[in-house]
């Protein structure tokens, strides 16, 4: 601590002399002082920076003594009383009168350890899958492999572009009677294949799909034979 301290020391000193020389050199060149004014401001920065500095960057040498006192004799060896002690396990008595037994504190403690992993078993009943094709997304509705007969014009439907159409296609869809006849949990259900984020239920497609299936027209429909 000691060589630390003073090499700390040294280095601010030399520091704190070159920051003089410098403002020595700054104030004659720069500032067209006379050289006993420039010196004398240079020695008084040195003697400042030189008293100031090593407060902030040494450490404190009076710190350590204090800290890292060396133990006494008297610390080190244990009292003559204490060395014949020996800690002996608590006893407890039995209510019947036997013999006396020490405390079962590590059974306890490897019980509970052991019933641990008993909570696992609730998350692994609500990753099961529910029953009838429910997910999150809703319910799968009736989908066909073909269409029955000759498909209808789903771009009747306002929402449904030829892009749209060939999906539904590719997924099963084919009449405005399967649109028609979707409940709430299978129109979530299509919505969300298509991520659509509720335009089904936004533009009607169930009941606009009714309509056009019972050969009726809606505005929309009308509007595109124009």
């Amino acid at each position: 601590m000691m060589d630390d301290a003073n090499s700390c020391m040294q280095r601010c000193w030399m520091i704190a002399g070159g920051v003089g020389l410098v403002v020595l050199i700054l104030l004659m060149l720069v500032a067209g002082w006379g050289f006993l004014v420039s010196l004398l401001v240079g020695l008084a920065l040195t003697l400042l920076i030189g008293l100031m500095l090593p407060r902030a960057m040494c450490p404190q040498e009076e710190a350590g003594p204090r800290r890292t006192a060396s133990p006494t004799p008297e610390s080190e060896a244990p009292a003559e009383g204490a060395a014949s002690y020996q800690p002996q396990p608590t006893a407890v008595m039995e209510p019947a009168g036997g013999a006396a037994t020490s405390e079962p504190e590590p059974e306890s403690e490897t019980r509970s350890e052991d019933a641990g992993p008993e909570p696992s078993a609730a998350p692994a009943r609500e990753s099961a899958p529910s029953a009838g094709g429910e997910a999150e997304g809703g319910v799968k509705p009736e989908l066909l492999d073909a269409p029955r007969g000759t498909p209808d014009d789903l771009k009747k439907i306002k929402g449904v572009g030829p892009k749209l159409e060939e999906k539904l296609n590719t997924m099963g869809v084919h009449h405005y009677w399967q649109i028609a006849s979707w409940s709430p949990a299978e129109v979530d259900w299509v919505d969300d294949q298509l991520n659509f984020r509720g335009r089904m239920t936004r533009d009607d497609w169930v009941g606009q799909a009714a309509t056009l299936a019972e050969g009726g027209e809606t505005e929309f429909s009308a509007r595109s034979k124009d």
